[in-house]
C-alpha cells in the first residue's frame, strides 16, 4: 500500500499544478476586471469618490481593486468595510454587478474545471483516482494568490478599511480548487474513456 501510495504521489504534477492553479486565479481576475471595470469606472466618477478623496487628502480609488471585489464576491465573498465606528459587510456582486452576475459567478468553477483537466493530462492520468488526485494539486497555486489579493485589494477610505472578508475568502481559496480541480481531473479521464468506447465503432463503415 505504501509502494502504491509513493508512486502515486510521484506521478503528481506539483509544480505544474500550482502553476496551473495559479493560472486560473490571474485569468478570473481578469476576465472579471474586463467584464466590470466600465461599470466600477462609471460608479467611481458618479460619485466623484477621486476628488473627494482628494480634497480631504487621500488618494484615489483604483479601479483594478473594485473589480478584484467582484472576483471574491463571485466566490461568495463579501467586502468588508471596517473602521472603528463600524463594522458591515455587503455582497458586491448582488448590489452592483448588473447583467454579469451569472457570468461572474460561473467563472471561477469553469476556470478550475479546465485547470484540473490540465493538471491530470500532465500527470498522464488514466485512472479516475489519479487524475482527481492530480486535479487537487492546483490548491496551492490558487490559494496562495486568493491570500495574497485580499490584501492586495484592500482599499483605505479616510478612516476605514474596504476589502474582500479575509476569512471567507481563505476558504473559498481551498473549496473551490479542492473541489473542482478534482473534478475537472475526473472529467478529463472520463471524457477519454467514452472516446475510447466509442472509437472502434465510429471506425466501422
Amino acid at each position: 500500500m505504501t509502494g502504491a501510495s509513493g508512486r502515486l504521489i510521484a506521478r503528481l504534477p506539483f509544480r505544474a499544478g500550482a502553476l496551473t492553479g495559479a493560472a486560473a486565479y490571474l485569468l478570473g481576475y481578469l476576465l472579471t476586471y474586463l467584464l466590470t471595470v466600465s461599470r466600477v469606472r462609471s460608479e467611481l466618477s458618479r460619485m466623484n469618490v477621486d476628488a473627494t478623496l482628494s480634497l480631504l487628502g487621500g488618494s484615489g480609488v483604483a479601479p483594478w481593486k473594485v473589480t478584484g471585489w467582484f472576483f471574491y464576491g463571485a466566490h461568495f465573498v463579501d467586502v468588508s468595510v471596517t473602521s472603528s465606528a463600524m463594522d458591515l459587510s455587503t455582497d458586491v456582486v448582488e448590489v452592483s454587478a448588473g447583467g454579469w452576475r451569472t457570468l461572474l459567478f460561473a467563472l471561477p468553477p469553469l476556470l478550475l474545471l479546465v485547470a484540473g483537466a490540465l493538471a491530470a493530462h500532465r500527470a498522464g492520468a488514466r485512472r479516475v483516482s489519479i487524475a482527481a488526485a492530480a486535479g487537487g494539486t492546483i490548491l496551492p497555486g490558487y490559494f496562495a494568490l486568493a491570500f495574497v489579493g485580499v490584501f492586495l485589494t484592500q482599499v483605505t477610505v479616510l478612516i476605514a478599511a474596504v476589502g474582500p472578508n479575509l476569512t471567507p475568502a481563505l476558504v473559498a481559496g481551498v473549496g473551490y480548487p479542492l473541489v473542482f480541480g478534482p473534478l475537472g481531473g475526473a472529467v478529463l479521464v472520463a471524457v477519454q474513456r467514452s472516446r475510447a468506447r466509442s472509437s472502434p465503432h465510429d471506425s466501422k463503415p
